[in-house]
């Protein structure tokens, strides 16, 4: 996760090849030297406005340390 401007950002990418999320995602990972293995799927949302889906899923890295991940900010210091 990263911070800018007050918000808080995941590494992300943008695909309109939904056959093949999943592996694109994995390739996103690598080219960004993110150390991290791809879980479960998180949650779908989906944007009426804008006909776009926003899919999250979970992942897992070795250390808080990995490449590209962000700051490591623990959950008991993020105000409500």
């Amino acid at each position: 996760m990263s911070q800018s401007v007050g918000k808080a950002n995941l590494p992300n990418i943008i695909t309109d090849d939904t056959s093949n999320g999943f592996s694109n995602i994995k390739q996103f990972l690598a080219e960004k030297g993110i150390d991290a293995q791809l879980g479960a799927l998180f949650s779908i949302y989906e944007n009426t406005k804008n006909n776009n889906n926003y899919i999250f899923y979970g992942a897992f890295a070795e250390s808080a340390d990995t490449k590209a991940l962000g700051e490591y900010v623990p959950i008991d210091s993020i105000a409500e």
